[in-house]
């Protein structure tokens, strides 16, 4: 495994914090990006006095608020080129094709969808990041992890880029904080998790769920409405945000006892951000705890009053 633009962190960064443990911990890795980048630092301490604000980030979306405008890029040739082919190749896929265009395909386009985010969404998104709104697709959130999966944005450049625009237009801490802790915190502590425990995660089934995953998780026909609405917007966009993901889904398929290797597959075959590194992760541990603990502390598994909230 080489090195990579794509990450902040190379192999003897993750050393410093992953070598020589059986378990880790994100706020433990986060608060060491933090203090070694000097990051959100001030004379040692973090900016704000508190090194997360997740307790502050959870509120509740307004019925009266009206979501950000999304602007979408514009058609090109390649994208036009693309869609036809993947119509007459591969029609019977699951999701549904837009006419227009809904993800950048150039650098031009990615940095324009990042500005777009900090201009028109970034002031609220730590406040609303774990809302969930039916008919909502992105509410306040960046939606670039597919563009740093891909190359067309960097980590590097994204937190710079950041940090500049919340020092200058006096963007909320909780804010700035949240959307930092999303790159340099889970994005750099969810792929050391993969280079250092990803085989050992894929091969474990802690709970023995063995269930099949149902096909109605692939046409949003589970007749469970928060389910089939989520699953929707998934078929629209190849996205959910990190709340839908895990208290939307990961909790449905727990209470399913679903297999880990089917979960697994379905968010591979499902999401526009999908790779090995991230889902492995994020499906064996974050999600199901099928790994035993090696990252999370309990499974997300929760009563049907916790959604309706």
């Amino acid at each position: 495994i080489l090195d990579s633009p794509l990450f902040l962190n190379t192999k003897d960064d993750l050393k410093e914090y992953f070598d020589g443990k059986k378990s880790y911990h994100q706020t433990d890795f986060y608060k060491q990006q933090r203090m070694s980048r000097n990051i959100l630092m001030k004379a040692g301490k973090p900016l704000g006095g508190k090194w997360t604000y997740d307790t502050e980030n959870r509120k509740k979306y307004p019925k009266n608020k009206k979501a950000p405008s999304i602007h979408f890029p514009e058609n090109n040739q390649y994208y036009e080129e693309a869609r036809k082919y993947t119509e007459k190749n591969f029609g019977e896929n699951y999701g549904n094709l837009t006419s227009y265009q809904l993800y950048p395909i150039t650098f031009q386009e990615a940095e324009k969808w990042f500005d777009q985010f900090m201009e028109l969404r970034f002031s609220d998104f730590g406040v609303y990041e774990d809302s969930i709104v039916e008919r909502e697709h992105f509410l306040h959130h960046s939606v670039i992890s597919p563009l740093l999966n891909i190359g067309l944005l960097s980590p590097e450049n994204v937190l710079k880029e950041a940090i500049d625009y919340a020092e200058e237009y006096k963007i909320p801490v909780n804010s700035l904080e949240g959307f930092v802790r999303q790159i340099l915190g889970w994005r750099e502590f969810v792929r050391g998790i993969y280079l250092y425990e990803g085989t050992f995660q894929r091969n474990k089934n802690y709970w023995k769920h063995h269930n099949p995953l149902p096909t109605s998780f692939y046409t949003g026909k589970t007749e469970i409405k928060p389910i089939d609405s989520t699953i929707s917007k998934v078929l629209q966009t190849g996205y959910a945000h990190h709340i839908e993901r895990l208290m939307i889904f990961a909790n449905f398929m727990n209470l399913l006892k679903l297999n880990p290797d089917d979960v697994y597959q379905w968010f591979m075959e499902m999401f526009i951000d999908s790779y090995d590194w991230v889902m492995v992760p994020n499906v064996y541990g974050m999600s199901s705890f099928s790994d035993g603990g090696k990252m999370s502390t309990n499974r997300t598994s929760a009563e049907a009053i916790i959604l309706k909230k």
